[in-house]
């Protein structure tokens, strides 16, 4: 990972909680998140890294309600609790540009992933889903509690689907 992206990386592990009784850095989502932002499509934007992992960690976490434009705008990119969204679309704009950026990693060189991560339009809470190109996409985790799994039983599952 370069000195970029692993920056971006850092701010969100200070502020990260455990996946249970499991660091977030052990969890197989986090891992491919952060060898994303490592690649070119990402490094040299910050912000992007620092956004995707925010809410990549958030939905780890079982924390998708702290992921809103609100949020990400105080969260990512700096601004004051009392900013207002109506007046200031730099989440709308930026989640434009990394749904782009994500569509184009899973293109080149994430293409033989196993599983890709989706920010569906009208939202910020990304989805993994199975990225094997001649299957139909269908999600890659179904976990009704994502909390209550564990790291191991998470990468298991990717294991199982060739992720790692």
């Amino acid at each position: 990972m370069d000195q970029t992206a692993r920056h971006a990386a850092d701010s969100i592990d200070e502020d990260t909680q455990v996946l249970g009784s499991e660091p977030l850095e052990q969890d197989p989502r986090w891992l491919m998140t952060q060898q994303i932002v490592a690649h070119r499509h990402f490094r040299k934007s910050p912000l992007l890294s620092k956004f995707l992992l925010y809410v990549v960690s958030k939905t780890i976490e079982g924390m998708q309600n702290q992921i809103t434009e609100h949020e990400i705008g105080v969260q990512v990119f700096g601004r004051s609790r009392g900013y207002r969204t109506v007046e200031d679309n730099i989440v709308r704009n930026y989640a434009r540009q990394l749904r782009k950026r994500l569509s184009e990693h899973f293109a080149e060189e994430g293409r033989n992933y196993a599983m890709r991560i989706d920010i569906p339009l009208g939202a910020y809470v990304p989805t993994f889903v199975s990225g094997n190109p001649g299957k139909e996409r269908q999600p890659a985790l179904t976990l009704l509690n994502p909390v209550s799994a564990t790291s191991a039983e998470l990468f298991e599952e990717l294991r199982k689907m060739a992720v790692l």
